[in-house]
Formats: structure tokens, C-alpha cells, sequence
């Protein structure tokens, strides 16, 4: 897996310090993630909608890699169960 760090620094170097040490031991253990995500937001752009769902189509039909955002259900596995509950969640919210 790899793992994405988007750096943001603090006022204070000492929380940096914290916040970079912390990183670099998740990083050396290779057993955490530093990013979420909103469940069905596959795209990151804090909108649930159309384009989700298209990517989350594509991650079912194995033609995209797993993502994590996509499985709606957590049962470890993008399929047509996820893409359902995206779309009714999408029609719930309008």
C-alpha cells in the first residue's frame, strides 16, 4: 500500500515535530493510513454524486484498483451492492 502524506505544518515547531515523528514510525511499520475518506466519495471532492458511482462501477468491474471509499457495505469487496447503496444514498439526499 502506499501511503500519501499531504504536509500541513503548525505554528509550533513542536507539534510539527510530533506530527512528522509520528509519520515517519507509521510510515517505517507500514501499518496505518494517514488519509481517510467519506464512504462513496471515491473522488475526494466532498460531493456524493454521478461521478462516484461511475468509479465505483469501474472498481467492480476490475478495470480500477480497490479503493477503500468505495465499499460502502465494509465488507471488503467493491461490487453491485455498493454501487446500489451509493445510488440510494445519492437519491436521498436530493
Amino acid at each position: 500500500m502506499e501511503v500519501v502524506y499531504k504536509s500541513s505544518s503548525t505554528i509550533v515547531p513542536e507539534i510539527d515535530a510530533v506530527i512528522n515523528h509520528s509519520i515517519a514510525e507509521c510510515i517505517n511499520q507500514g501499518d496505518c493510513i494517514t488519509e481517510s475518506c467519506t464512504s462513496g466519495d471515491v473522488n475526494n471532492d466532498t460531493i456524493l454524486n454521478v461521478l462516484d458511482v461511475v468509479i465505483i462501477v469501474n472498481i467492480a468491474l476490475g478495470e480500477l484498483d480497490y479503493i477503500e471509499c468505495a465499499d460502502l457495505n465494509n465488507d471488503n469487496m467493491v461490487n453491485v451492492l455498493d454501487v446500489v447503496q451509493l445510488v440510494n444514498l445519492i437519491l436521498s439526499n436530493n
